[in-house]
């Protein structure tokens, strides 16, 4: 994706990566990578994601 040229296209390629999921897929594997409970970290993921799209 490269750097922004400015605020609104900083804001645009912020929404873009969002909206294709790359976001939640890299916070995923960081949790798979980094957790101590690797399989708890993931469920409490999926709980909140659950309670934003309950919104």
């Amino acid at each position: 994706m490269g750097k922004a040229r400015d605020i609104k296209d900083g804001f645009e390629k912020a929404k873009r990566i969002l909206e294709s999921g790359r976001a939640i897929n890299k916070l995923s594997d960081w949790i798979r990578e980094q957790n101590l409970d690797p399989e708890r970290g993931e469920k409490k993921l999926e709980r909140l994601l659950e309670e934003v799209d309950a919104k």
